[in-house]
């Protein structure tokens, strides 16, 4: 089989387990060569295909799709190398988180939550004083799906002290999904104090969790 056909048939139906191992055996050549050459939608189903099966070739493949000229196959490329799980992943999304393109970014906050476990706590915290409100605003929303206590107290500190409005929301939402004992008693604190609004929507959650 060629590259072409084989980009043809990506371009068909990737899917199944000989199109995915199919995909590892080609995926190092084509960020080089005939993929980058291809449409976005081409390139987007390639990555998301790579960071799924994993394998030898998908790293080298998705750091590579990493520098796309494409914001969003950038992201979605970065976020697959948490998906994989590599032991390259943790390095490689903390220098990401640093970057200045917003894709590459928000892509490393995604990758972190698909890596999951404590290596991922830390680095999404250290966001939450971020200048880009939407980069505070997903690290919060992650650190809730992580659900590790870890997080607690620094989401009690953007809900009490950040100034976007949505921003602190979702951290009472993330206390709420995080769910522990030291995660309701945040949200006790955040309903017995001065702001009004955030005081009612602690309330709400922890109804919500009572159900």
């Amino acid at each position: 089989m060629t590259e072409r056909e084989f980009l043809n048939r990506v371009n068909s139906s990737v899917a199944g387990g000989l199109a995915a191992l199919l995909l590892l055996s080609w995926a190092p050549s084509f960020a080089q060569t005939d993929l980058k050459k291809t449409g976005r939608d081409k390139r987007l189903e390639a990555v998301k295909e790579s960071g799924k099966t994993g394998g030898p070739g998908a790293l080298k493949f998705l750091k590579e799709a990493a520098n796309d000229e494409d914001p969003y196959v950038r992201g979605q490329a970065v976020k697959m190398i948490g998906a994989l799980k590599a032991g390259e992943s943790p390095a490689f999304l903390a220098a990401a988180l640093k970057s200045g393109d917003d894709s590459t970014r928000y892509g490393a906050i995604e990758g972190f939550e698909a890596l999951g476990g404590i290596k991922a706590v830390g680095p999404l915290i250290s966001l939450l004083e971020h200048k880009d409100r939407n980069t505070r605003w997903k690290a919060v929303v992650a650190l809730g799906n992580l659900k590790n206590d870890g997080a607690v107290k620094p989401l009690l500190k953007t809900a009490g002290e950040e100034k976007d409005e949505y921003v602190k929301i979702a951290a009472v939402e993330s206390l709420g999904k995080i769910g522990t004992k030291k995660a309701r008693a945040a949200l006790n604190a955040l309903k017995a104090g001065p702001d009004a609004k955030i005081s009612v929507w602690a309330g709400n959650v922890l109804k919500s969790l009572e159900k």
